[in-house]
C-alpha cells in the first residue's frame, strides 16, 4: 500500500514535471493547417512528435500497471492527448485522408483511456444560412463519430454537437481562414 502510494505520487511529480517544462510550439502546419510542407533537416513531423510524447508518457505512466490510465493522470484535455483538429472540404462532410489518419490516430490514443468521454464538435466556415451550417456540422461530427467507433472506440464515449458557423477559429472573410473554419474539433468532458 504504501509502495503504490510513493510510485503514485512520484508519477504526478514527474507528469507535472514533464508538463511544466514543456512549451507548446506553433508549427507551419498549424497556421495553415491546408497546406502541406516537409520537415526541414531532422525535425520531427507533427505525427512523429506525437508518437515520441505519447511513448515518453506511457512509459511514466506504466509505473503502476494495477492502476487505470485514466486515473493516473490529474487532468485531460484534448491538447495533452494531442486530440488534433480535422478539416473539412468546402461543403463537404466526407473524410479525406489526412483526416482519416488523424482519427486512426486519435482512436489508438482514446483505447488506451477507455474512460475518457469526448465531444466532437462540427463547424464551419461563415458562408451559407444559420440552418445550412448547423445540419452540416452535424453531418461531420457524425462522420467522426462513426470513423472512432467503426475503429473500436464505444460509441456511448462519443457524443457530437454542431456549432454550424458561430464558432470560428479565424473570423476573418479570407479562404485561408473558412478553410481553417471547416473543421471537427474534440473536446474532453470532465469526469
Amino acid at each position: 500500500m504504501r509502495k503504490s502510494i510513493m510510485i503514485m505520487l512520484i508519477s504526478g511529480l514527474v507528469i507535472f514535471l514533464l508538463v511544466s517544462g514543456c512549451q507548446k510550439k506553433t508549427t507551419q502546419a498549424e497556421l495553415n493547417p491546408g497546406e502541406t510542407t516537409e520537415p526541414i533537416g531532422n525535425e520531427k513531423t507533427p505525427t512523429e512528435k506525437g508518437k515520441a510524447g505519447e511513448d515518453e508518457l506511457d512509459d511514466f505512466l506504466a509505473l503502476d500497471k494495477d492502476e487505470p490510465m485514466d486515473n493516473q493522470l490529474p487532468s485531460l484535455d484534448a491538447a495533452n492527448l494531442n486530440l488534433r483538429d480535422i478539416n473539412f472540404d468546402f461543403d463537404q462532410s466526407e473524410l479525406n485522408a489526412t483526416a482519416r489518419e488523424i482519427l486512426s490516430q486519435h482512436a489508438r490514443v482514446l483505447a488506451n483511456y477507455p474512460l475518457v468521454k469526448v465531444v466532437i464538435e462540427g463547424h464551419c466556415d461563415e458562408r451559407g444560412t444559420i440552418e445550412y451550417n448547423l445540419a452540416l456540422g452535424d453531418r461531420r461530427a457524425e462522420i467522426v463519430k462513426k470513423y472512432l467507433v467503426n475503429y473500436g472506440i464505444a460509441s456511448e464515449r462519443l457524443s457530437t454537437i454542431s456549432y454550424g458557423k458561430e464558432r470560428p477559429l479565424d473570423p476573418r472573410p479570407t479562404e485561408d481562414a473558412w478553410s481553417r473554419n471547416r473543421r471537427a474539433s474534440f473536446v474532453i468532458m470532465q469526469r
